[in-house]
């Protein structure tokens, strides 16, 4: 695996967005603030852009405008235990405008009781946005957590039309 990572930084409706990636693939997002340790030591980040970033940046600014429901962008996780990932993918089903809550979405990987380290895996999840973790909310209806910071989560879910309790 090629340890070194690319970086590109842009602010899109004043939200910050550093993607990690390579020429060909988005490996990382980061809303409003980058966070090394997150990526681990194994990783260099050296700043540049390719193709696949401009892309992003063009798919993240329809989504933010509401012009775009989905993503068609070439990412791929470079993190994660078994776990996560099969969390991850479960997330990356969810239609855009639908939520699920955590327990709904550890029952559906097959124990409902798994709730709590469902929560954990999404606040590891590499890709928000385009793994949409912000479409997990909690039993009560009420958001639930969000890395970036539950301001962001609502403004995301309000953006999509979803109804949740306060």
């Amino acid at each position: 695996m090629n340890n070194i990572l690319y970086i590109r930084e842009e602010k899109v409706s004043d939200i910050l967005f550093s993607v990690l990636g390579n020429n060909g693939t988005i490996s990382f997002i980061f809303l409003n603030l980058f966070q090394k340790r997150r990526i681990g030591e194994k990783f260099t980040v050296k700043e540049a852009s390719f193709a696949v970033f401009d892309e992003f940046f063009k798919q993240i600014s329809e989504y933010l405008d509401g012009r775009r429901k989905s993503f068609d962008i070439r990412a791929k996780p470079l993190v994660g235990t078994e776990f996560e990932r099969a969390v991850w993918d479960k997330v990356a089903d969810i239609p855009y405008g639908q939520v699920i809550t955590y327990a709904e979405l550890a029952y559906s990987l097959g124990n409902r009781r798994l709730a709590r380290a469902v929560g954990q895996a999404l606040g590891k999840n590499p890709l928000p946005v385009i793994i949409p973790c912000h479409r997990v909310v909690a039993s009560s209806g009420k958001p639930g957590g969000f890395t970036a910071g539950i301001p962001l989560k609502l403004r995301l879910l309000k953006l999509e039309g979803v109804r949740y309790a306060k």
